[in-house]
């Protein structure tokens, strides 16, 4: 069946480690379906707020036409007392590829349909998860992202 955050993500591995783009933490693929390729993963930003996680993602060597990417991450819409819940998308070699988005009480941070074929030629993308503050009264510094490339699947014939 469908892989569901319910079903628990997994856990980041490397607190220290991923705290820079260089020793960004390798997300494996948690399932491909439909031409959809999956990468989960539920981490924290410790020290109030003031860590820092950086997530690989493997491109694969040919990017299809149109294919896409879909990042999102909560924190606080699931209990966590991480506030200013930010996402950011950059290349292998730490260029920025999108404006960053933030988390709030009612959306979660969310890049949607960045478009795949910015990644031609690199063997990485890297994710980006930061926060600004913590809530004084909520102890959860966890938060939950989805990174997933999307490839367009070819129409029906309709007959």
């Amino acid at each position: 069946g469908r892989y569901s955050p319910t079903d628990g993500n997994p856990l980041e591995q490397d607190e220290a480690g991923n705290d820079t783009l260089e020793g960004a933490e390798a997300l494996a693929v948690a399932e491909e379906d439909n031409g959809v390729t999956y990468h989960f993963i539920e981490g924290d930003l410790i020290n109030d707020a003031t860590d820092v996680d950086y997530y690989s993602i493997d491109v694969p060597s040919t990017i299809p036409d149109g294919a896409t990417v879909v990042v999102a991450c909560n924190g606080w819409q699931l209990g966590s007392g991480l506030r200013g819940l930010q996402v950011q998308l950059y290349t292998d070699d730490g260029d920025a590829l999108s404006g960053s988005k933030l988390e709030t009480a009612a959306a979660a941070a969310e890049l949607d349909q960045f478009p795949a074929s910015a990644y031609e030629g690199m063997s990485k993308a890297i994710l980006k998860v930061s926060a600004s503050s913590q809530a004084e009264d909520v102890t959860g510094t966890w938060y939950r992202c989805g990174f997933h490339m999307v490839t367009p699947l070819p129409e029906a014939d309709p007959q």
